[in-house]
């Protein structure tokens, strides 16, 4: 079972919270239980955006999500269909824990940044 370090995923969090903060997001939401496999997730949003961060222990997935917000005009095209999703992704890493080990500090980290820096 793959596992990751407390003190990688907290370094993590706090860069990608730093460059997304730099494009004017703000961390919304913040979750840690330990005792489910550690699992973590973080959101951040901006006035036309969301990020996720998670690490599923069960899943054992580390992933970063970047999504636009849809604008009114096109949430309300979405209902008159039947569909609800207010988001659109635009931006995304996924790291199985198999993989994960494999990588540095520095290459998980540049893997999320690169995410957010595209996303614009």
């Amino acid at each position: 079972m793959a596992t990751i370090s407390e003190d990688l995923l907290l370094t993590l969090e706090r860069n990608v919270e730093e460059e997304l903060g730099r494009r004017g997001y703000k961390q919304v939401k913040r979750q840690h239980q330990v005792q489910f496999m550690g699992h973590f997730y973080a959101v951040y949003e901006s006035d036309d955006g969301v990020a996720r961060l998670i690490w599923d222990g069960r899943k054992e997935l580390l992933s970063l999500r970047i999504y636009q917000k849809r604008k009114w005009s096109m949430k309300l095209v979405k209902a008159l269909i039947g569909r609800n999703d207010d988001e659109k992704l635009v931006g995304e890493t996924v790291i199985p824990g198999r993989e994960l080990h494999t990588l540095s500090e520095e290459q998980i980290t540049g893997r999320c940044l690169q995410i957010i820096s595209g996303s614009r």
